[in-house]
């Protein structure tokens, strides 16, 4: 059986807020929500992973998010923020807030590709 072809890299795109939420929500509730759903959890979800908050970081200087794109849609992407100091007050300012995978897509480099964008400086 032929392998699926490679995603693309690319920068988030405004068009993307809403499935960057939606992929958001499914990677964060199948990697910490082990045994049923309750209202606390499901209401940080809700709110943390909006199309509106996507908005919010695509227009943030300090903020990038490289999507990795399939011929269907976004299957995984890594957020970096800069300018933030780390706890020790040395090493890099920059940091890695997010790296997300959708689940069905795990184990075909997806993440590999993200991380390794993410530190050539999110140069793609």
């Amino acid at each position: 059986m032929p392998s699926a072809p490679a995603a693309a890299l690319r920068p988030a795109l405004a068009t993307d807020c809403s499935s960057l939420a939606a992929l958001s929500i499914e990677v964060w509730l199948n990697s910490y929500i082990r045994e049923g759903i309750s209202g606390f959890f499901a209401d940080y979800a809700l709110a943390e992973f909006t199309a509106d908050r996507f908005a919010r970081i695509l227009d943030d200087p300090s903020e990038l998010i490289l999507v990795s794109q399939n011929r269907t849609g976004i299957d995984g992407y890594i957020r970096l923020r800069s300018g933030q100091n780390s706890p020790e007050g040395r090493a890099s300012d920059t940091e890695i807030a997010t790296l997300y995978v959708q689940p069905r897509h795990q184990g075909k480099g997806i993440g590999l590709q993200l991380l390794r964008a993410a530190l050539a400086g999110g140069e793609l």
